[in-house]
């Protein structure tokens, strides 16, 4: 059996109908002539769901504007990436992303940000991002903390 020319995951809860959409990706294309690249992110579009309020955490940015963000909403990981650093952790209710982009930096593994827009997202006052701002501080701190001791513990070996 042949090798693949590239081993991905692509998250599709609810969406398997747009999976073969996605894997003529823009995303697709630059990881098969990038084989370097361990992951990509891209462009997306928020748009407020009517009846929603401007998100505290915008900062009365546009959100209806081209955001290259750090989203696992345009993530695309090679499984070797998921194999040598890991999965997103199940310990955090938000901010898995977060603990697994810093992960990556940690680890060094190369990525690229594609402007191209590949996700619209709904913002609604039941997304995650909505929770308690203290809370996000908080996890934010634990994850910080966890890279400074992956960075001291390699610094002693």
């Amino acid at each position: 059996m042949d090798k693949p020319l590239v081993s991905v995951i692509i998250p599709v809860y609810n969406c398997d109908r747009y999976l073969g959409q996605a894997l003529q990706s823009v995303q697709v294309s630059y990881m098969l002539l990038h084989p370097q690249i361990g992951y990509t992110l891209a462009g997306l579009i928020n748009f407020l769901e009517p009846g929603t309020e401007w998100p505290s955490w915008a900062n009365n940015d546009p959100l209806t504007e081209n955001r290259n963000a750090y989203s696992p909403c345009t993530l695309l990981v090679r499984k070797a990436v998921f194999d040598h650093i890991g999965i997103f952790d199940p310990r955090y209710k938000i901010g898995e992303d977060t603990e697994w982009f810093v992960r990556a930096k940690d680890a060094g593994i190369p990525f690229e940000i594609l402007s191209d827009i590949v996700v619209q997202r709904r913002i609604h006052g039941s997304n995650l991002c909505y929770e308690n701002p203290a809370v996000r501080r908080h996890t934010l701190m634990e994850i910080l903390k966890a890279s400074i001791d992956r960075k001291r513990n390699k610094e002693r070996t």
